[in-house]
């Protein structure tokens, strides 16, 4: 019901999208990651696997041939 106060524009305006396919740039994992703090250069290892144990994808990282340094190529 608390939508019907709003007209198409205003909803529009007021919605917004957020896509849930992950974007990996060309760039190693870590670099990615880190990609997200752009405040400051050289984040320790250590916060970057912070983060991916936060993301529950530091377990599929350590699986990685090359681990954080590994780098996605897409074709």
């Amino acid at each position: 019901m608390f939508l019907l106060f709003f007209s198409n524009k205003i909803l529009i305006y007021l919605v917004g999208i957020v896509f849930q396919e992950p974007v990996l740039f060309d760039m190693s994992i870590r670099e990615n990651i880190a990609y997200g703090d752009n405040s400051r250069d050289n984040i320790p290892i250590e916060e970057i696997i912070q983060a991916a144990k936060n993301a529950n994808i530091h377990q599929f990282i350590q699986q990685l041939p090359q681990v954080y340094s590994m780098f996605f190529v897409y074709f």
